[in-house]
């Protein structure tokens, strides 16, 4: 009888254990929106990109006003990182576009936060950075290109941009582009039936620059469910 109870005892520790591990090993998403005091304000569109992330299984949060250095350093833990706000060649800006240190994550600028600060394949966890925001994708003397440093340090796949986006058609844009990940397209589908929508919706001839896309890596990539870099 005792044999039998310790057994029972055994089998419940087990089936305890088997319920925590996948919270305890969970892949992470970050989405970031931010309140410009320009009037530019993509907060509500993290919120969104965050609900699709935590239906395709990852423990999605978004942070809006978030400090840069503090999405930084969260970027190593990440399986899936996404920016939506002001940028430029090289650069994309928290808070506000000043230019200010301790606001903005560069690829490669020897005065600010840089990707290239990070060790070789230190990025390799994450399946997917999406840089939305203008010139994303374009290099600069001195900031360097955020898409080929992220996948020199290990991102499987990155999203930028080489022309100026508007807001309403990158929000459009966006809210497609998670939600067709979150059908299990590919990347590259889901990039290019979220473009087809911001045609439809705002006309053929007037994209807002999300036609400007660029993707670094792998384009195949399917995101659902949840996984991290390879």
């Amino acid at each position: 009888m005792k044999k039998r109870r310790f057994c029972i005892f055994l089998s419940a520790l087990l089936l305890i254990a088997i319920t925590f591990v996948p919270c305890v090993n969970a892949y992470q998403a970050s989405s970031y929106g931010t309140n410009y005091y320009d009037g530019m304000d993509t907060r509500s569109i993290a919120q969104n990109a965050r609900s699709e992330l935590s239906s395709m299984g990852y423990s999605s949060s978004y942070y809006l006003n978030e400090d840069a250095d503090d999405a930084y350093n969260r970027m190593a833990s990440d399986q899936v990182f996404f920016f939506f706000g002001h940028g430029a060649p090289g650069r994309i800006l928290f808070k506000e576009s000043s230019g200010d240190p301790m606001e903005a994550i560069t690829a490669d600028n020897p005065s600010l936060l840089k990707i290239s600060d990070y060790s070789y394949s230190s990025l390799h966890d994450i399946a997917l950075a999406v840089y939305l925001s203008c010139n994303s994708a374009n290099s600069d003397a001195t900031n360097g290109n955020l898409l080929d440093e992220s996948e020199s340090k290990g991102v499987d796949s990155s999203v930028g941009f080489s022309n100026y986006i508007t807001q309403g058609q990158a929000a459009w844009w966006s809210d497609k582009f998670w939600s067709y990940l979150d059908e299990q397209y590919t990347l590259n589908g889901a990039v290019e039936w979220a473009l087809i929508d911001v045609r439809l919706q705002y006309g053929l001839l007037n994209p807002g620059g999300i036609d400007s896309y660029v993707i670094e890596g792998d384009e195949d990539i399917i995101i659902d469910p949840a996984m991290s870099g390879s």
